[in-house]
This record gives C-alpha cells, sequence and structure tokens, in this order.
C-alpha cells in the first residue's frame, strides 16, 4: 500500500481512534511442502505489513471495539456494517459482501449459521450467490453452513428446509469455494 491509498487509510483510522504504529516490508518463501502434499514454489515473495493500535482511553468501562480487515480495498471506500460482534459470532456486511467469523458452533448472523467454527465470505453477484467458506480449526469430517433463502449447487451437497438452504462442506481448513444460483421460476399451468 503506497501513496494516497496510505495516507488515506491512515486517516480514516485515525479519526476512528485507531493508528498506524509501524508499516514494514517481509520476503519470504513459503514453507517446504509436508508429507501429505503443499505448495511447491520456493519462490520468495514480498508484502507490506501494518501494525495498529487502537486508542481505548484511559480506563474505558463497559466498552467495545470491532474492525473488519478488507483486502484490495480502494483508497476511498465506504466501511463494512457490524451486523454481529459477540462472543459466538463476528459478521460484517459491505454492499454485496458479508463475512462472518462463527467463534462457536451453532451461531448464527444475517441468515447464516454455522454448525461448527468457521469463516465465511459471500458475495451477491448478480442472480448468483458466491460462497467461501472455511474450518480454521483444521478439523476432519465435514461442517454445515445455512445459507438464507432457496438456492441450487451441484459443487456440494445441499438442502432446502423451508427457510434455507443447508451446504454440506469439507473441514480440514483449505477454502472451499461455492456457486449459489436460484431455483427456476415456477411456471402455472394454463387455465389456472
Amino acid at each position: 500500500m503506497q501513496g494516497r491509498a496510505l495516507v488515506s487509510l491512515k486517516s480514516y483510522l485515525q479519526s476512528r481512534r485507531l493508528y498506524v504504529r509501524e508499516q514494514f516490508t517481509r520476503t519470504a518463501r513459503a514453507p517446504r511442502p509436508s508429507l501429505s502434499g503443499g505448495s511447491t514454489d520456493t519462490t520468495p515473495r514480498t508484502q507490506t505489513f501494518l501494525t495498529l493500535w487502537l486508542d481505548h482511553g484511559a480506563s474505558p468501562t463497559n466498552a467495545d471495539a470491532a474492525y473488519a480487515i478488507v483486502p484490495g480495498a480502494p483508497a476511498f471506500f465506504l466501511p463494512p456494517t457490524i451486523i454481529a460482534n459477540n462472543a459466538n459470532v463476528s459478521a460484517v456486511t459491505n454492499g454485496p459482501s458479508t463475512g462472518i467469523v462463527f467463534w462457536s458452533p451453532r451461531a448464527s448472523a444475517a441468515g447464516f449459521t454455522a454448525d461448527a467454527a468457521a469463516v465465511v465470505y459471500a458475495t451477491s453477484s448478480g442472480n448468483a450467490l458466491q460462497i467461501a467458506a472455511a474450518d480454521p480449526m483444521n478439523g476432519t469430517g465435514v461442517f454445515h453452513l445455512t445459507v438464507p433463502g432457496r438456492w441450487l449447487t451441484t459443487e456440494v451437497p445441499s438442502t432446502f428446509d423451508g427457510h434455507g438452504t443447508t451446504l454440506t462442506l469439507p473441514r480440514g481448513g483449505a477454502t472451499t469455494r461455492v456457486t449459489l444460483t436460484p431455483p427456476p421460476a415456477r411456471r402455472r399451468a394454463a387455465g389456472k
């Protein structure tokens, strides 16, 4: 992040009592592949990192703080709206996108529910809904994510219960990407 984008970010953060403490660049190679596979790419990668400091005041009482990390955001963007931030789930929305971290099983926010800890990013695009979901606990087996509304997909097993579409997703830490589309419109028979 450089030039105007960084100045804009610093100004935005300072207006909310959040300060850029340090900006630095690191170069590293991907770790060696494990026995179970993984990347064989050993190309050095360079990225810029920021450390942030939140000024919470001298003696905060009954205070809370919330933030959202928005990779690739343009220099001037509308900040996300916080729709949940508690011990069970944190969720933000911004335009057609919703980001959710399910901290505990059976948590719910914005009509989404997961039966395990999960990180979910959903984006509406035209009449489709793109889902990217992962199990941060790197568990085994599957977990279930319920998405509000009726949707179709052939990419993962799914069911509809009258309120939401439940997706069966693999655990294991990798991100699963699923495209959901609405069912075809029902046609009425002639004369009815």
